[in-house]
């Protein structure tokens, strides 16, 4: 994990801690790093995709049809 990861997990999980730790177990401490790591690293996936003005969301077309 590259430093600005890291720091990045460890601020968020630090938010998270400072407002919930009283009410966790080491256990569950752990476990709310280990989720924030894991969406810190989607998060810096979704950064790598550059996308223009003009991209559009990709829309699925799904026809309607009248049962009889």
């Amino acid at each position: 994990m590259s430093i600005s990861k890291e720091k990045e997990v460890d601020h968020l999980a630090g938010l998270i801690l400072d407002r919930f730790g009283h009410r966790l177990t080491e256990q569950q401490r752990a476990e709310v790093k280990k989720s924030v790591e894991t969406i810190v690293d989607n998060a810096v996936k979704m950064r790598e995709i550059r996308l223009d003005n003009s991209d559009e969301p990709f829309n699925v077309f799904i026809p309607f049809r009248d049962e009889p």
